[in-house]
């Protein structure tokens, strides 16, 4: 790491243990709590990136001994500060980076000396503004934004724009004619109004050591909470979960083994403690010849069944000799002190018998922790139910709609198209049996990926790639009355009348969701006379319908016909259609996508399209900046 290098350099002594200790402490925290953004600046990003590697190595040494999946620790993503020009408001305010005001090419830090390049949350309104007047600014004329030429004057207009909300090309419009001094007395009330009612809150609170006692111990709960389930999940692909020895059974609550043994926890003669893997035995009861532990051996006389009563009150004792309980529905354990779980078909497990059927019933799906003081299921990430049984990643994020297999066959879409396959509809089909257990998202409308976690950005042809088609497909419909509607990816129009003319089609063509813009022209409308009918007797009239802002090899034009019409199409070259080559790229293949904020960040010479060629507001990078076109970079380019 260049920074611990540097460190190590401009240390007067011995490098300390923080020092060297620091990034791992920083990767165990994001890693504990599973955090998959992290708000970051420039020189923590290597220290990011180790805590990728350390996720990275984790998942992939024991990822396999995860039910489910494979990623026991999610690699967290850093959220930088160019992330936070294409956010607004809050989401901005979050992430602005603000600068000394003594010296603004470096970040304002509480490590600098001078208490004068820092604002204090707990600064007087009279310490603000003092600060803010003697901040470092320029002589220039004029209030605008400036990295490089005017550092001090950009890094005040930072400060108003993370306090006020204000974006900087509005404050530069409403500072424009200020003079500097006005200026930064502007920015000074601006940042009182924001800093000062925090200040007066933290004196209220550092007045109130109880409440600051309690605060800090609901939170350590709540994060201790959290950490437990990690640690839970990293122990079990591990190895190092706790479990029971298992004894010959005394009751009926057993395990059987193919050498003809009953075996239970405990022998059921005992209490299982899971966090110690221990034995807590029944009175007259140990481990055989004290080796076990297992509760499996009588050192006394029993003359009573186990329990503070018998049975605990939830079951029947059989008396002597065995002294054993038959325990109610819904209980178990040798003194029926144990609730049950729900139960549901095993996800993963051994065939049961010589026909291989696996998948049987058991507790929580064998995809969960009994939690037997209550009966519920704690479930492994990923899965839900109350036995565990359904599989949803991540609830899908608030961005989507957990759906069974069997249901997402039904709403599976192809090519825009929803093609209702089926999954599961052939009842004890061995190969679908996890037909309503498995589910996956189905997310909303500019949200994508297996959780539906990541935001959508626009999509575009590919400006450089040269010499493609529009799609253009031509449909013939014969009749003299009646109506018809067309389909499109779902989509339909309302009911056409047969003589509907050319302009009026691309209207109603052009108003449904799943077209953009559209071009309709009719072979009989010739030597500038239009208006003639779509339908006609003769069936003479030959639709031209071109898509000019959906890509690629497009699904056909579908109809449902009310009247005497007949309707044929021609598409996929056939005919005198044309199959549509330009691409539907993500960002136009000349931008990156942020998935964060669903917006693409542009190559150099490449800007936001109109679907067409021309400059627009799609955010697909598809339009080619003149700059750039016919430049030798362009042609080198060109496909």
């Amino acid at each position: 790491m260049t920074q611990f290098k540097q460190k190590v350099a401009s240390a007067k002594t011995e490098s300390s243990l923080g020092l060297l200790a620091y990034p791992v402490l920083m990767a165990a925290d994001i890693l504990l709590y599973r955090a998959t953004h992290v708000p970051v600046g420039e020189d923590q990003q290597q220290h990011l990136e180790l805590t990728r590697m350390i996720a990275t190595t984790f998942n992939d040494r024991f990822g396999s001994n995860r039910p489910g999946g494979k990623e026991v620790l999610p690699k967290p993503f850093p959220m930088l500060e160019e992330d936070a020009t294409t956010l607004t408001g809050a989401q901005r305010k979050s992430l602005s980076r603000i600068m000394s005001l003594r010296d603004p090419t470096k970040k304002m830090s509480k490590s600098d000396t001078s208490a004068r390049s820092r604002i204090e949350l707990t600064d007087t309104p009279d310490e603000i503004r003092k600060k803010v007047r003697k901040a470092t600014t320029d002589a220039a004329s004029g209030i605008y934004y400036d990295r490089q030429e005017r550092p001090g004057v950009s890094n005040l207009l930072d400060i108003a724009s993370a306090v006020t909300g204000d974006s900087v090309a509005q404050l530069e419009a409403q500072y424009a004619d200020y003079r500097t001094g006005d200026f930064k007395d502007s920015v000074a009330d601006a940042v009182i109004a924001k800093i000062c009612p925090i200040g007066e809150r933290i004196k209220q609170y550092e007045a109130d050591q109880a409440y600051i006692d309690k605060v800090l111990a609901d939170g350590a709960a709540q994060a201790s909470e959290l950490a437990a389930v990690t640690m839970k999940d990293v122990k079990e692909v591990m190895g190092l979960a706790r479990s029971c020895p298992l004894g010959e059974a005394w009751s009926d609550q057993v395990i059987a083994t193919d050498d003809g043994h009953n075996l239970a926890p405990c022998s059921n003669r005992g209490v299982c403690e899971l966090d110690t893997g221990t034995c807590t035995c029944d009175a007259g009861f140990t481990g055989a010849s004290c080796e076990r532990r297992d509760c499996g051996y009588v050192s006394g006389a029993v003359t009573a069944c186990p329990g503070e009563i018998a049975c605990s009150g939830y079951g029947t004792c059989r008396g002597p000799p065995t002294y054993d309980c038959i325990c109610n529905e819904g209980f178990t354990g040798g003194d029926c002190n144990e609730r049950l779980c729900p139960k549901g078909r095993s996800w993963f497990d051994r065939p049961i018998d010589t026909t291989d059927t696996a998948h049987s019933l058991v507790e929580c799906s064998n995809a969960g922790e009994c939690d037997r003081t209550k009966g519920d299921c704690i479930c492994l990430a990923g899965f839900t139910g109350a036995a565990c049984n359904l599989l949803c990643p991540n609830d899908c994020s608030g961005h989507g709609t957990c759906y069974t297999m069997e249901q997402l066959a039904k709403r599976a879409v192809l090519n825009g198209e929803t093609m209702a396959w089926t999954y599961g509809a052939v009842p004890n089909k061995k190969e679908t049996w996890d037909y309503d257990m498995v589910q996956g998202c189905l997310c909303s409308p500019g949200w994508e990926g297996h959780d539906c976690s990541l935001r959508s950005c626009p999509t575009g042809d590919d400006p450089m790639t040269l010499r493609q088609q529009n799609e253009v497909q031509l449909l013939v419909c014969k009749g003299s009355s009646g109506f018809f509607t067309l389909k499109f990816r779902d989509a339909a129009t309302p009911q056409l009348l047969f003589n509907i003319p050319a302009a009026s089609l691309a209207t109603q063509l052009g108003a449904l969701t799943t077209i953009g813009k559209v071009s309709v022209t009719y072979s009989t409308d010739t030597n500038g006379v239009l208006g003639s009918p779509a339908c006609n007797p003769a069936g003479s009239n030959t639709m031209r319908i071109q898509f000019l802002t959906n890509f690629g090899n497009l699904p056909p034009l579908r109809w449902i016909l009310d009247g005497a019409l007949t309707l044929t199409i021609s598409v996929d070259g056939f005919g005198g259609s044309v199959q549509g080559t330009k691409e539907e790229a993500v960002c136009s293949n000349r931008g990156i996508c942020n998935h964060l904020t669903g917006v693409c960040r542009c190559a150099y010479g490449f800007s936001s399209s109109d679907g067409t060629g021309g400059e627009g507001d799609r955010g697909d990078c598809g339009y080619m900046e003149p700059l750039y076109l016919t430049s030798a970079a362009q042609q080198a380019n060109a496909v």
